[in-house]
């Protein structure tokens, strides 16, 4: 049985059929990342979470400036020539520098939620599909001040 939407300054939650989750009925434009449009899910918001403090952290989010842009397509781009070395450079999209990794990224999901190993933590993550990766995608993950923690597979972001 589904719960009541939230109603949020972003527009309408409405409860996944998935569990504790719940998604934003329209995607958002997140400035961070060139206006983008993102699907947008608040995780495991149950009797212990706060909604109030998840929306807040996505506020933050939303209007964050690309102050450490750089370094995040540093991070990237690290993350393609790594994966090129693994598997070979052949079939990848030719990437020459950390600046042009946006260009093969697309699919924007943001998910705001408490970090599962420590409850007080907030996190948030990215996962986009990309060029390079095209089975796992690409995940990054940041904290409740939006500094980098980790880039990776889709997977780190949730």
């Amino acid at each position: 049985m589904f719960k009541k939407p939230i109603d949020s300054k972003f527009g309408i939650f409405k409860e996944a059929s998935y569990g504790e989750s719940w998604i934003l009925q329209d995607k958002l434009k997140i400035s961070y990342f060139d206006g983008m449009l993102a699907e947008v899910t608040l995780r495991d918001l149950d009797k212990t979470s706060n909604k109030e403090v998840l929306i807040n952290l996505l506020d933050k989010v939303i209007n964050h400036s690309k102050g450490r842009f750089q370094e995040l397509s540093d991070r990237v781009f690290e993350n393609y020539k790594d994966f090129g070395d693994a598997v070979g450079f052949e079939d990848l999209p030719e990437i020459t520098q950390a600046s042009d990794v946006w260009s093969y990224v697309y699919n924007l999901r943001v998910y705001v939620f408490h970090d599962y190993y420590h409850p007080k933590q907030l996190r948030v993550g990215f996962t986009f599909d990309c060029g390079w990766e095209e089975e796992h995608g690409l995940g990054i993950l940041l904290d409740e001040k939006l500094e980098l923690l980790e880039v990776g597979t889709q997977d780190v972001a949730y």
